[in-house]
């Protein structure tokens, strides 16, 4: 997450790209209590926003602690390994959440939209009512799975793109990733560039 990326801490282009979402008030990153994350609470600070700390192995009881200590509402999920999340994406998510009756809105259970472009909007009452339904090493893990898994025990809402763009790679999980993700920053303004010019640009790299 502190790798640098076109100058910056990979980190940091999340950050910056999330905050251009207007339909968002509030920003808390969500880390490990182990030393080896002690850097990324660090940054947090640093940065100007919240930061929870809990379980390495627990993803979701990291969310737990967090909508319990702000009792929130509702809350939107971003992965940390998509520096150029488009903010219109969360927008979009935050906005159907609202003109419906969602526990769940989300762009993923159908991936349409290129990895690194996810965003998905929990309801929270429902959230904390599903951790006690099962817990086993992929729910705690990856967060949202058990609502993917039984999509009738829910209202879920999911947003698609009219062309079907989930094989393309905007997500950093990879050195490779990282230096491709360098190349495709080159060539455009990497604050502002919208998912779409960013897919445009990732077929020039591959024609060539």
């Amino acid at each position: 997450m502190l790798q640098p990326l076109f100058g910056k801490p990979l980190l940091n282009w999340v950050i910056l790209r999330i905050r251009q979402a207007v339909t968002l008030h509030d920003l808390t990153l969500a880390t490990s209590n182990q030393p080896s994350d002690d850097g990324i609470a660090r940054f947090a600070v640093n940065a100007g926003i919240d930061c929870f700390r809990g379980s390495l192995d627990d993803v979701r009881s990291r969310f737990v602690g967090i909508v319990r200590e702000k009792k929130l509402s509702a809350f939107v999920r971003i992965s940390g390994d998509s520096p150029l999340i488009d903010p219109s994406l969360i927008d979009q998510a935050v906005t159907l959440y609202h003109n419906g009756n969602y526990d769940l809105v989300t762009n993923v259970q159908k991936r349409t939209f290129p990895k690194g472009q996810s965003v998905e909007v929990l309801r929270s009452d429902t959230f904390l009512e599903a951790t006690l339904l099962r817990s086993n090493k992929a729910d705690l893990e990856h967060v949202t799975c058990y609502y993917y898994e039984n999509p009738s025990k829910f209202r879920i809402l999911n947003f698609q793109s009219d062309i079907n763009y989930g094989h393309v790679q905007l997500s950093v999980d990879k050195n490779e990733d990282l230096i491709r993700m360098e190349q495709l920053m080159a060539r455009c303004d990497p604050q502002t560039a919208g998912w779409m010019e960013l897919v445009e640009i990732v077929k020039q790299l591959e024609a060539e």
